[in-house]
């Protein structure tokens, strides 16, 4: 498994600012968080949904490709990190 953090920079207030993935190792995501600047945080994975996100039917971008548009910020994070912001969240939906 990977763990990324993606930071999307824009101005936009319907739009997540953050991106958590968790890619399996085939390169597909099997657990996703999208926080809003409101709070508002979207979850999904294969057992659970909130709000109208979904996991992507695309292979993962690498963190160096994300990174080469100038509105994301992209990079790896530990299983950890990821798993104590799913679990935070999670317990909040």
């Amino acid at each position: 498994m990977k763990y990324i953090k993606v930071q999307w920079i824009h101005n936009f207030e319907d739009e997540p600012d953050w991106w958590y993935h968790e890619i399996g190792e085939d390169g597909f995501e099997t657990r996703k968080l999208m926080i809003y600047k409101n709070g508002t945080v979207e979850i999904v994975s294969k057992n659970m949904q909130t709000g109208d996100i979904e996991l992507s039917d695309q292979e993962f971008l690498s963190v160096e490709e994300i990174n080469q548009n100038p509105e994301f910020v992209g990079g790896e994070i530990s299983a950890e990190e990821f798993q104590s912001i799913w679990n935070n969240y999670v317990q909040l939906s």
